[in-house]
């Protein structure tokens, strides 16, 4: 394999950007801190892959070649976040203010994603938990020793096993079967109402985080773009350019699909806000698009409608980590109470029918 190939971390990447980021604020040139930042790589199997890449990006910009095409060519694993402090950095002259932005960015995106998978660690587990105890319950029940004391007296007397009595119980399937439709009509119903209140985006998910995530991030970037000096159908076309990481499939194609229309809109020279009025944007992004251009700042309205989405996903996460507990709870419940009534409960009722018996 050549050397500088494989992935790196993104936990190295990061740490790597900060010593970058912090040596050009320290009022070091690229190359001198680039350089010095080499030193100060750990020395694991994948650090050594990222210094690799990192050395022949240096010898790139020895030669001339600038900065962004250096890191596209010889570190095409980096980060959208690098990525996109290059271009900023190259637009503003400032490269550290733009790679500390774009690091604080990156500690909030992977603060919420931790976040989430926390909160679903629990519900996992519990599910986990009720599942195991209906398959041990399936698996050892009836005591082998009751079946011999039993079998003697009753030589024609059944005593079904758990796994037996599984196959007695389709009611019970078809009742979870039915709640089952009764929730997918529910979620359907619920998206179908979404989808005619809201123009643009139409497909934020019915309650995760996600959506709103990406749609934030996408603002993000033109926000950060725009403050840089970056033309606004550059922003868009980059837009277009970058792979696609948070959010649904058809988020990302809704979101391709406005950049177009922009595009041809201000093609035509229609303003940002008639852009985004003939697009179907939402009421309140037009009213931000058209105080942005009275005011010459249209990246604070783009800032404005991150944290917007932002906020929203935040609101989300806290609503999901209501409603998981008790939810699992209940649902574990259900699932030891099927395990009770295919396990233990035919065994109780034979125990009963024996002891009238006797």
């Amino acid at each position: 394999m050549r050397a500088g190939t494989g992935n790196v971390p993104l936990r190295l990447w990061l740490s790597w950007m900060e010593t970058w980021a912090m040596l050009l604020n320290a009022g070091l040139p690229t190359l001198e801190s680039l350089a010095f930042g080499l030193e100060h790589i750990e020395g694991s199997r994948a650090g050594r892959r990222l210094a690799a890449q990192l050395q022949a990006v240096y010898a790139a910009l020895q030669q001339g070649l600038p900065l962004a095409e250096a890191f596209a060519k010889h570190a095409p694993g980096a980060p959208p976040a690098l990525r996109l402090a290059l271009v900023c950095g190259q637009a503003s002259g400032d490269l550290g203010a733009a790679l500390a932005q774009q690091l604080e960015h990156c500690k909030h995106t992977l603060a919420q994603q931790s976040a989430l998978l926390k909160s679903l660690v629990y519900p996992c587990f519990v599910l986990l938990m009720a599942l195991g105890a209906w398959a041990m319950l399936a698996w050892f029940a009836p005591p082998a020793a009751l079946q011999a004391h039993a079998a003697p007296a009753l030589a024609g007397v059944h005593v079904a096993t758990g796994l037996d009595y599984w196959w007695h119980g389709p009611n019970v399937l078809l009742s979870l079967g039915g709640l089952g439709l009764l929730l997918a009509a529910v979620l359907a119903w619920a998206k179908r109402r979404q989808r005619r209140v809201l123009a643009f985006p139409r497909h934020l998910g019915w309650l995760g985080p996600q959506g709103p995530a990406a749609v934030a991030e996408v603002f993000f970037v033109w926000s950060t773009q725009l403050a840089a000096g970056l033309d606004w159908m550059q922003c868009l076309a980059q837009t277009q350019a970058q792979p696609w990481s948070r959010g649904s499939k058809r988020l990302h194609n809704e979101v391709l699909l406005f950049c177009m229309q922009l595009q041809r809109g201000v093609a035509r020279g229609l303003t940002v806000a008639q852009a985004m009025a003939a697009a179907q944007a939402p009421r309140f992004m037009v009213q931000q698009a058209e105080l942005a251009e009275q005011t010459g700042r249209l990246d604070r309205c783009f800032l404005l409608l991150y944290h917007f989405y932002d906020t929203q996903a935040k609101q989300r996460l806290q609503r999901l980590n209501a409603l998981l507990g008790p939810a699992t709870l209940l649902l574990a419940a259900l699932v030891l109470g099927l395990a009770f009534s295919t396990t233990l409960a035919p065994l109780y009722g034979d125990g009963a029918a024996l002891a009238g018996g006797w």
